[in-house]
């Protein structure tokens, strides 16, 4: 009994290796309780900074939540964990069918005027990720 209780109080101190040693590449990450069910489509466009789905020629800058994504630096892909509980893996240039919303970063004030909605950042986008907008991923389908 004694040395399970050790070995836990160890795991809770080092934390076994999880916090620090995530990467999360070019992926805007935010813990969120739940998502929008709006559809969205187009083609996934992965750079060094940012993800954007694009389509007619429009980019959205895409938010992901924290607790069904996951990044792989050695294939840079991304993987995320379906409404339904399945797993896909997402590339660059693939094409993606999306549930979720458009996300704004400001609210309403009291008197009408917008103010800085707050968030709580996993990974911040990278300040070069300028977009005509921002979209929340519920869901993912690949056609």
């Amino acid at each position: 009994m004694r040395a399970t209780t050790l070995l836990v109080l160890a795991a809770a101190v080092l934390g076994c290796g999880t916090g620090a040693a995530v990467s999360w590449g070019p992926l805007a990450v935010m813990h969120t309780d739940g998502g929008m069910q709006a559809r969205n489509e187009g083609t996934l466009v992965l750079n060094d900074q940012c993800v954007f789905l694009e389509r007619g020629g429009e980019r959205v800058l895409l938010l992901w939540p924290a607790n069904e994504t996951s990044w792989s630096p050695a294939t840079s892909e991304i993987v995320f964990r379906r409404v339904d509980g399945d797993v896909v893996t997402l590339r660059d240039g693939e094409r993606v069918v999306l549930g979720g919303g458009s996300f704004s970063t400001t609210v309403d004030g009291l008197n009408g005027e917008k103010v800085p909605r707050r968030i709580d950042w996993v990974a911040e986008p990278d300040p070069g990720c300028i977009a005509d907008g921002r979209w929340l991923v519920s869901d993912v389908d690949t056609e």
